[in-house]
Protein backbone atom coordinates (compact mmCIF):
# COMPACT_ATOMS: atom_id res chain seq x y z
CA UNK A 1 0.00 0.00 0.00
CA UNK A 2 3.20 2.21 0.60
CA UNK A 3 4.48 1.70 -2.54
CA UNK A 4 1.27 2.68 -4.45
CA UNK A 5 1.05 5.77 -2.59
CA UNK A 6 4.86 6.72 -3.64
CA UNK A 7 3.86 6.31 -6.51
CA UNK A 8 0.94 8.23 -7.05
CA UNK A 9 2.80 11.03 -5.58
CA UNK A 10 5.29 10.79 -7.77
CA UNK A 11 3.10 10.42 -11.24
CA UNK A 12 1.46 13.43 -9.85
CA UNK A 13 4.65 15.71 -8.73
CA UNK A 14 5.51 14.57 -12.49
CA UNK A 15 2.64 15.31 -13.79
CA UNK A 16 2.48 18.69 -12.54
CA UNK A 17 -0.74 17.94 -10.43
CA UNK A 18 -1.84 19.22 -7.13
CA UNK A 19 0.35 16.71 -4.79
CA UNK A 20 -0.91 14.66 -2.84
CA UNK A 21 -2.49 16.03 -0.04
CA UNK A 22 -10.92 19.18 13.11
CA UNK A 23 -12.33 24.49 15.38
CA UNK A 24 -9.07 25.03 14.92
CA UNK A 25 -6.36 23.55 17.84
CA UNK A 26 -3.15 25.36 17.33
CA UNK A 27 -2.56 28.53 15.67
CA UNK A 28 0.28 28.42 13.66
CA UNK A 29 2.68 30.64 14.20
CA UNK A 30 3.94 32.91 11.12
CA UNK A 31 7.62 33.19 12.64
CA UNK A 32 8.63 29.94 13.48
CA UNK A 33 11.98 29.57 14.91
CA UNK A 34 14.87 28.53 12.14
CA UNK A 35 14.98 24.69 11.31
CA UNK A 36 10.87 24.55 11.85
CA UNK A 37 9.09 21.82 10.17
CA UNK A 38 5.08 22.27 10.64
CA UNK A 39 2.00 20.74 9.40
CA UNK A 40 -0.84 23.18 8.36
CA UNK A 41 -3.94 22.31 7.26
CA UNK A 42 -5.86 25.25 5.09
CA UNK A 43 -9.17 24.71 5.38
CA UNK A 44 -12.58 26.70 5.33
CA UNK A 45 -15.79 27.25 7.12
CA UNK A 46 -18.67 24.97 5.74
CA UNK A 47 -16.73 22.92 3.98
CA UNK A 48 -17.62 19.49 4.34
CA UNK A 49 -14.33 17.50 3.50
CA UNK A 50 -12.96 20.09 5.80
CA UNK A 51 -15.16 18.68 8.80
CA UNK A 52 -14.16 15.01 7.50
CA UNK A 53 -11.04 15.67 7.82
CA UNK A 54 -10.98 16.98 11.09
CA UNK A 55 -13.04 14.02 12.42
CA UNK A 56 -11.25 11.15 10.72
CA UNK A 57 -8.10 12.04 9.69
CA UNK A 58 -7.08 14.60 12.75
CA UNK A 59 -7.18 12.28 15.36
CA UNK A 60 -5.32 9.50 13.78
CA UNK A 61 -2.56 11.44 13.24
CA UNK A 62 -2.05 12.85 16.45
CA UNK A 63 -2.32 9.58 17.91
CA UNK A 64 0.56 8.74 16.18
CA UNK A 65 4.47 9.24 17.68
CA UNK A 66 5.36 11.40 14.25
CA UNK A 67 2.85 14.34 16.13
CA UNK A 68 4.57 14.79 18.32
CA UNK A 69 7.67 15.94 16.97
CA UNK A 70 5.05 17.50 14.05
CA UNK A 71 2.30 18.94 15.34
CA UNK A 72 -0.60 19.80 13.06
CA UNK A 73 -2.12 23.59 12.91
CA UNK A 74 -5.26 24.61 11.54
CA UNK A 75 -5.45 27.62 8.98
CA UNK A 76 -8.55 29.03 8.12
CA UNK A 77 -7.98 30.12 4.25
CA UNK A 78 -9.61 33.63 4.54
CA UNK A 79 -7.62 34.05 7.80
CA UNK A 80 -4.35 36.96 7.36
CA UNK A 81 -2.24 34.56 8.39
CA UNK A 82 -3.13 32.52 5.56
CA UNK A 83 -1.69 34.78 3.11
CA UNK A 84 1.36 35.08 4.91
CA UNK A 85 2.62 31.82 4.39
CA UNK A 86 5.17 31.00 1.71
CA UNK A 87 3.46 28.89 -0.45
CA UNK A 88 4.83 27.64 -3.70
CA UNK A 89 1.14 27.79 -5.16
CA UNK A 90 -2.25 29.00 -4.37
CA UNK A 91 -4.46 26.93 -2.64
CA UNK A 92 -7.42 25.42 -5.10
CA UNK A 93 -8.88 22.32 -3.26
CA UNK A 94 -9.66 22.02 0.34
CA UNK A 95 -8.73 20.79 2.82
CA UNK A 96 -4.86 21.10 1.69
CA UNK A 97 -2.33 20.06 4.19
CA UNK A 98 1.33 21.95 3.72
CA UNK A 99 4.73 20.95 4.51
CA UNK A 100 6.80 23.47 5.75
CA UNK A 101 9.96 23.40 6.48
CA UNK A 102 11.62 26.97 7.65
CA UNK A 103 8.69 28.75 6.71
CA UNK A 104 8.48 27.49 3.00
CA UNK A 105 5.86 24.94 1.27
CA UNK A 106 8.02 21.74 0.70
CA UNK A 107 5.09 19.26 0.14
CA UNK A 108 1.49 19.41 0.13
CA UNK A 109 -1.60 16.46 -0.12
CA UNK A 110 -4.76 18.66 -1.25
CA UNK A 111 -7.83 17.29 -0.95
CA UNK A 112 -9.43 14.87 1.39
CA UNK A 113 -7.55 11.33 1.80
CA UNK A 114 -8.51 8.86 4.45
CA UNK A 115 -7.10 8.16 7.58
CA UNK A 116 -4.71 5.42 7.15
CA UNK A 117 -3.33 6.28 3.75
CA UNK A 118 -3.08 10.11 5.07
CA UNK A 119 -0.42 8.85 8.38
CA UNK A 120 1.40 6.42 5.38
CA UNK A 121 1.89 9.49 3.02
CA UNK A 122 2.67 12.17 5.16
CA UNK A 123 5.19 9.43 7.23
CA UNK A 124 6.85 9.25 4.11
CA UNK A 125 6.89 13.04 3.20
CA UNK A 126 8.16 14.13 6.35
CA UNK A 127 10.98 11.18 5.76
CA UNK A 128 12.38 13.62 2.87
CA UNK A 129 12.09 16.49 4.70
CA UNK A 130 16.00 17.54 6.10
Amino acid sequence: MLRHARILLLLLTVAGAPSLSYAVQHAYPIAAPPGATALIVIEKSGCFYCRLFRRDVGPAYAATPRAREVPMHYLDLEAAKARQLALARPIDVLPTVVLLRNGREVERIAGYMAPDNFVRVINFLLSRVP
